[in-house]
This record gives structure tokens, C-alpha cells and sequence, in this order.
């Protein structure tokens, strides 16, 4: 007696999902970013992995996380009314902010949405940076301040990435 695999049995699909769950565990044990990579908008965790907050006033809220096998990496950005970066800003860094200009400082290499303005001047760009805990490692967190990024809005940008 033979036993003829046809598509619509249940034998076939079993085999089917078996074989589609042994290639996925194979792809991510290989480290393949894509198995490995989860990207988020969920602003509030991003937040809690950067030890900041968001302020209410806060528009605009943006937030990326990108876990892969190169590192982890998170995002948030946010305008806040140009009159209140400076008092929030004063509650994570006590010294004075250094004017830079960064470079690479979004895990998904976005641009602040003032690079775009029709004037083509860039408004001031300040930076900090430190080292907070993630997940018990030492990652760096970097600020990056564009005040007057629109007329009465300041771009606020916070980021880790590994050490």
C-alpha cells in the first residue's frame, strides 16, 4: 500500500510548518539581522530604555528600537515648545551643552525634521552625552537639541547605542 502526499492532507501542512519553523530557527541562529531585528514606535518603552520622559507638552513623538546581533540601539524625538527645552534638558545634564553638529545620531538614520526647513539655515544644534544602564550594560546616551527647529518648536533627540 502507498501512501500518495497530497497537498490538501494534514500530513502535508504538518510537514510544511515543520520545515517553515526549522528555517526560521536556522536563519536567526546564523545571526541574520532580519531574524534578529525587532523595530518599534512605542515611545513610552523608549523612554523607560533611555531613563528619560516624555514631557506633556511634548508633539511630534517618535520613537525606534532596533535589537539585532550588531547591537541595540533606541530612538526618541520629540518637539517641545522652544521656552521649555532648557528647564527639561537641566534635569539630565547639569552642565553646560556643547553646540555640534552630529552626525549619525538616529538608529534609523533619520534626519531631524528641521534639515528640511525651506530656509536652508540649520538653527542651533547642541549635544550631550553619557552612559546609563540597559539591560545591565553600559550604553551610551546621547542628546541632541536643535532649538528653533519650526518658528516656537525645539527638536529634542535622544539616543543609546552599545559601547
Amino acid at each position: 500500500m502507498t501512501t500518495d502526499l497530497k497537498p490538501s492532507t494534514p500530513t502535508f501542512y504538518r510537514l510544511f510548518c515543520c520545515l517553515a519553523l526549522i528555517l526560521t530557527f536556522a536563519v536567526g541562529a546564523m545571526g541574520c539581522d532580519i531574524a534578529a531585528k525587532f523595530d518599534t514606535d512605542n515611545p513610552e518603552k523608549a523612554a523607560g530604555v533611555l531613563k528619560v520622559t516624555i514631557p506633556d507638552s511634548a508633539r511630534k513623538v517618535v520613537s525606534y528600537t532596533d535589537s539585532s546581533a550588531k547591537g541595540n540601539c533606541t530612538d526618541l524625538s520629540f518637539l517641545l515648545p522652544t521656552s521649555e527645552w532648557k528647564p527639561y534638558v537641566a534635569q539630565y545634564y547639569r552642565d553646560q551643552l556643547e553646540e555640534a553638529f552630529a552626525d549619525e545620531y538616529a538608529c534609523n538614520e533619520s534626519r531631524p525634521p528641521c534639515d528640511t526647513r525651506p530656509s536652508g539655515n540649520l538653527p542651533q544644534r547642541v549635544d550631550a552625552e553619557d552612559v546609563v544602564l540597559v539591560n545591565d550594560s553600559s550604553q551610551y546616551r546621547a542628546l541632541l537639541v536643535v532649538s528653533e527647529c519650526f518658528p516656537g518648536q525645539t527638536l529634542i533627540s535622544w539616543k543609546t547605542s552599545a559601547i
